[in-house]
């Protein structure tokens, strides 16, 4: 293999990363088209002579080398992708340094919250407590034949529903990037919300004429 050498550089030196070179070469093959190895080869060579003109070029060492090589990735690094382009595209990644902003980039788009899911079934919950609590409270007041307990179970459906169609929507609107849940969250809210002004305005009207 052909390769770049420090004039300054002994050739122990050069041999170890020669060696380095061969063994990433030969694992790459078969993995990789050879115009793509050539390529990786002559940017890992490229970075290993980047990070050693840190050192002093008048007594780059063997210890220096070897130092290193040992920041670099090692050559069995390389072959965890299983399709050949995925491993081209991974390897370039990682010898440009930009393997770790993709991985924050992606992580940065992940969800922070399961906000949209939980304002969803906030929603859908408050929707079902609107339309069922009434019919159950009139029933029940009918058992009962108490009209204060119609109208107390009513206030208190009426102040359960808006505290949750209010908390549904919030979260929902927060997570509506989240998937189908968050809007069916802030479907279900709206709808509860004006159920239950409904409610609250017919509770409040029904005190108001007695």
């Amino acid at each position: 293999m052909t390769v770049l050498t420090s004039p300054t550089m002994s050739e122990a030196c050069q041999s170890l990363i020669d060696a380095r070179l061969d063994t990433i070469d030969r694992m790459l093959i078969g993995q990789v088209p050879r115009s793509d190895r050539t390529a990786i080869i002559g940017e890992i060579e490229s970075q290993i002579h980047e990070l050693l003109s840190g050192y002093d070029s008048d007594s780059i060492t063997r210890e220096d080398v070897l130092n290193v090589l040992r920041r670099l990735d090692p050559p069995e690094a390389y072959l965890t992708s299983n399709s050949e382009g995925e491993n081209f595209v991974r390897l370039r990644q990682s010898l440009s340094g930009t393997a770790v902003k993709t991985d924050q980039k992606n992580v940065s788009r992940r969800p922070q919250s399961n906000s949209g899911r939980v304002g969803g079934i906030i929603g859908i919950c408050s929707l079902v407590l609107v339309l069922v609590a009434p019919p159950v409270c009139w029933f029940g007041a009918i058992f009962l034949e108490s009209e204060l307990f119609l109208f107390s179970t009513l206030l208190l459906t009426a102040f359960l529903g808006l505290a949750g169609s209010v908390t549904g929507l919030i979260f929902s609107i927060r997570g509506r990037t989240q998937g189908v849940l968050p809007i069916l969250g802030m479907f279900t809210s709206v709808i509860a919300l004006l159920a239950t002004l409904m409610c609250s305005g017919f509770v409040g009207l029904h005190f108001l004429m007695n």
